[in-house]
């Protein structure tokens, strides 16, 4: 009899860690808010090219670079799906800077996006903000954790001279970690996690905001989706021609000549043909 008590304490344990386990995990949500300039016909915007310029105020955010990179990258990764070329990282940035463009929009400041957007050879510039929340709450036994990436995205086009686009985003990565219950699991999970940090989260739930940005984008600008594949394509052969007698030092001391002498369309030119042939 002893013995059976003992099998059905074992199994009440091994039930209730199951489903401790089952319920435990993440969830997550994004939500987006669109707001268009309504001179600007949802047909008349055409994508072949963009860049993504450096963030003017990075919210509550530590190590500042390390997010401007990743939401790039999450950005470069939405257009490049849909046949449209993103301006190397590097080269933005150092336009950017040499623009002299303030922080904050100013109608002054207009004609300087322009240049800026003829410079990079772009049909449209893309400028991100974002930052994070974290909150907690009760969730049976242990917490319930919200990692929160809000942010923004505004989309000036050269063509019109104006900004066509703001799309607010948002991300949640809900988790409720309640794993942790569950003994020698519960404590290799707090191991693992404590190892790993909260970087996981947010970088999940930037992800999840930028893809549903993007999404509403080119449902609200359909005619932009895959504008510049064919012409891309073109384009690329056209530069490779261009370049093909030049070795890939000549196309590096090419680069850095055409960088420092401020004409970074063709500093972007170099790069693509010297990021081709190290594929």
């Amino acid at each position: 009899m002893k013995q059976h008590q003992i099998n059905y304490k074992y199994i009440f344990i091994l039930f209730t860690s199951l489903t401790i386990f089952l319920n435990s995990g993440c969830k997550i949500v994004s939500k987006t808010n669109l707001y268009a300039e309504p001179t600007i016909a949802s047909n008349d915007i055409q994508i072949r090219r963009v860049a993504i310029l450096p963030n003017r105020l990075p919210m509550n955010l530590q190590n500042t670079e390390y997010w401007r990179l990743f939401n790039f990258n999450a950005c470069k990764k939405e257009l490049t799906k849909r046949g449209i070329q993103v301006v190397d990282y590097d080269l933005s940035n150092e336009d950017f800077k040499r623009s002299g463009l303030p922080m904050e929009d100013t109608k002054s400041s207009r004609d300087k996006y322009a240049e800026l957007a003829e410079k990079l050879n772009v049909d449209m510039l893309i400028f991100p903000y974002y930052g994070t929340i974290f909150s907690m709450g009760a969730c049976f036994m242990a917490q319930n954790y919200k990692y929160i990436a809000v942010g923004s995205l505004q989309f000036y086009s050269p063509k019109h001279n104006d900004f066509s686009t703001r799309i607010d985003i948002e991300g949640t990565n809900y988790t409720n970690k309640l794993y942790q219950l569950i003994p020698i699991i519960g404590t290799i999970g707090a191991l693992v996690e404590g190892a790993r940090g909260d970087k996981y989260y947010y970088e999940e739930a930037f992800n999840s905001a930028i893809k549903g940005g993007f999404d509403e984008f080119f449902m609200k600008y359909p005619s932009g989706v895959g504008t510049g594949g064919s012409n891309m394509q073109n384009q690329q052969n056209t530069i490779g021609n261009k370049y093909s007698k030049f070795s890939l030092e000549d196309l590096e001391t090419l680069k850095k000549a055409a960088v420092s002498s401020g004409d970074f369309g063709k500093a972007a030119e170099i790069k693509e043909e010297i990021d081709k042939r190290k594929k």
